[in-house]
């Protein structure tokens, strides 16, 4: 027969030999690793192991026993002083079948319920530095370092473990009722994995009693723990214990602070709960967390609840760890939930963690609209197709029905920033269209708040230079004014922009009447009533016909009327010419007559829209008012003498008519009051009369 295969081991001192690798190698992962070793006969050297050598000998038989090579089988002798050395010894080894012929002993079988718990504790801790393995895995590349091999391989051995660590779980968990299953800081020591199972275990077994089951179980309970004095005398009242939320909050903080550890490569540390201190105060070392270390949280963030107090500290991690896993409906309650209490939440919308959408639910607080101002903030960053969606769909939509957010965000720098990068976008971008309807109305609603952007106060001459003006720069699109709401207020704002934009550029803009007939009708000036707005725009025209009149092609046509009618003082002069400088003429000016309509039927429109009736009469005192312009004037002028004479003789005949009543009413009161007078008359005149009848009557009486 083929010869086995040995291998020893050395424990301090004590060298204890192998008889065949390949049969415990399928039960443990550290025998496995010892029998892919080169050696013929591999050795390993522990310095120590759970229990001693006496131990590590007992489970050596135990396997050989198991894999049905060793005639005299062993049976694990567990009892309450060799239980924790089993335990240790099988997360050493990476040995899952001592796990499990541990919850199967007959010791573990005869435990009470309070006992079990103490069970499923020593079993969480023996297996939590799996927990530093995994943080290790998520926080470290393997191929970097000289033990990546290894710690790849460790892994691969351990995957059975985790499984089975799940199983010991279940098995353990399913002999606890409800009042006995205790969640708490020693249960939270285990991996992840194992932390995960525990949580759905008390989930299952919380959600599965109703109210008259859960009243029996802690009877039962109770008398099971007075029963046994001994176990009776370890309940602690004061003991810790958690809900799930709690338990959750815990294992993520633990996690997050393994990954830290690892990542510094101080994994091995002493764990920190153990010394009572607080998760915000491990965390506030730890800086920066990446979502790498987040992402195997997802199971864990989902029994964190909205309804109960989340840690300033630990609520962003679980938001942000809830929204890399896709439940994004969890993830704004807590967010809705934590809001108001923690800083961090706020800035999870600034730094794009999570969507602005979050923020529609707290929009009537003053930080909601804060935090939307600093996300806009790194607009040049932003892609234009969801920068349009926080435009659109965030921020003109729910954001400005409050006063409060009104007054944060449309006087804002930062709105004013977003609409100078909205006309800085490329047409032909990506979402460029979008995004320029959304700034159409983002323009639109904070144009007043805004002052128009003008920068220029309220009686300033509109041509004066002032710093930082956006129209000035061309930083923003004269066209934006067409989208200005019909107010007031608001149009008073888009004339005033709209005289500044043109007399700012008069020079190059006063003879280009395609763009002119375009600009003018953003000013609504027929709704205009201020004869401070009139009389620039006014001036302003009076420039652009005198620049049209003065053109080279008016000059021709002057010349052919002079031609065809004559000077007055040198008399006709088509005789002077001959036929063919006539007919050379009338072509030259019938095209020039052609160029000169267009632009004169522009100005006389552009005219036409200004109540320019409004103006004093020094204002058309200018050879550049048009003939047209200046009737019109005085026909205004005209109607307005006869409707304010027909006004006073209306007002005249009201009057008449009011006096006359007034007549006829004070008429009657003189009647009335000359007859109040004769009645007061004949009263005295009775009094009188009385009064001498009383005095006879004394007189008599005496």
């Amino acid at each position: 027969a083929m010869s086995k295969r040995r291998g020893v081991v050395c424990i301090g001192s004590t060298n204890i030999e192998i008889q065949d690798l390949e049969a415990v190698s399928k039960h443990a992962g550290f025998f496995a690793e010892m029998f892919e070793a080169p050696q013929a006969c591999p050795k390993r050297f522990l310095a120590a192991f759970p229990g001693g050598p006496k131990v590590f000998l007992n489970i050596v038989r135990f396997l050989l026993g198991a894999a049905g090579v060793s005639p005299d089988p062993v049976t694990l002798n567990v009892s309450a002083e060799s239980l924790p050395h089993y335990l240790r010894a099988g997360m050493e080894l990476s040995c899952c079948r001592l796990f499990l012929d541990i919850c199967k002993s007959a010791y573990v079988g005869g435990l009470s319920q309070k006992r079990i718990l103490g069970v499923l504790e020593a079993v969480v801790e023996a297996i939590k530095t799996d927990g530093d393995l995994r943080a290790s895995q998520s926080c470290r590349d393997p191929s970097t370092e000289d033990g990546g091999g290894e710690l790849l391989r460790r892994f691969a051995m351990q995957s059975e473990l985790w499984l089975v660590s799940g199983k010991v779980v279940d098995y353990l968990a399913d002999r606890l009722d409800l009042a006995n299953f205790r969640l708490g800081p020693r249960l939270a020591r285990g991996n992840l994995a194992v932390s995960v199972q525990i949580l759905k275990c008390f989930k299952a077994k919380r959600e599965g009693l109703n109210t008259v089951q859960k009243a029996f179980q802690s009877g039962v309970s109770y008398m099971q723990n007075l029963i046994i004095r001994e176990e009776a005398a370890a309940i602690d009242a004061q003991e810790q214990v958690w809900v799930e939320h709690d338990f959750a909050l815990c294992v993520i903080a633990r996690h997050i602070l393994l990954c830290h550890r690892a990542k510094t490569g101080s994994v091995g540390a002493v764990d920190p709960w153990e010394s009572g201190v607080k998760d915000d105060e491990l965390l506030d070392e730890v800086g920066y967390i990446p979502d790498a270390w987040l992402t195997p949280l997802r199971e864990v963030a989902t029994f964190v609840s909205e309804a109960m107090e989340v840690d300033a500290v630990m609520a962003p991690l679980v938001i942000r760890a809830l929204f890399l896993a896709g439940l994004e409906d969890q993830a704004e309650k807590i967010f809705v939930a934590n809001f108001s209490k923690s800083s961090a939440v706020q800035q999870l919308v600034a730094h794009r963690v999570v969507p602005p959408q979050f923020l529609i639910p707290v929009r009537k607080l003053p930080a909601a609209a804060q935090a939307l101002l600093d996300l806009l903030s790194g607009y040049a960053t932003i892609p234009a197709e969801m920068l349009a969606t926080y435009l659109d769909g965030v921020f003109a939509v729910h954001f400005v029905n409050t006063q409060a957010n009104i007054d944060i965000l449309l006087p804002s720098k930062v709105v004013a920033d977003v609409l100078v990068h909205i006309c800085g976008t490329a047409p032909t971008a990506k979402g460029a269209k979008e995004l320029r309807l959304a700034g159409a109305k983002v323009f639109a609603l904070c144009f007043l708040s805004q002052k128009g952007f003008l920068n220029l106060p309220e009686g300033v001459p509109l041509d004066k230079d002032v710093p930082d003006c956006l129209w000035d720069s061309d930083k923003l699109d004269i066209a934006l004014l067409d989208h200005v709401v019909d107010t007031h207020d608001n149009m008073h704002l888009a004339r005033r922009v709209l005289l500044r934009y043109l007399l700012k550029r008069r020079s190059v803009i006063v003879n280009d009447y395609t763009r002119l007939s375009k600009l003018w009708p953003l000013g609504r000036w027929e709704f205009c009533e201020d004869a401070m707005l009139i009389r620039p725009a006014f001036d302003f025209l009076k420039l652009c016909y005198k620049v049209l009149r003065t053109s080279p092609q008016a000059t021709t046509t002057a010349q052919f009327v002079q031609l065809n009618e004559g000077d007055p003082e040198q008399g006709p002069s088509l005789a002077a010419h001959t036929p063919s400088d006539l007919a050379d003429c009338r072509k030259q000016t019938v095209a020039a007559v052609r160029e000169c309509e267009a632009p004169e039927e522009v100005l006389f429109a552009m005219f036409a829209s200004l109540e320019f009736w409004r103006l004093p009469l020094q204002c058309m005192m200018s050879p550049w008012v048009p003939a047209q312009v200046l009737s019109c004037y005085s026909v205004a002028q005209h109607q307005s003498v006869e409707t304010r004479t027909r006004i006073l003789r209306e007002e005249n005949a009201e009057n008449v008519r009011l006096l006359t009543e007034m007549k006829a009413t004070v008429a009657g009161l003189t009647t009335q009051v000359r007859a109040l007078k004769d009645g007061e008359q004949s009263a005295k005149a009775k009094i009188r009369s009385l009064e001498s009848e009383i005095a006879t009557l004394k007189e008599r009486a005496k």
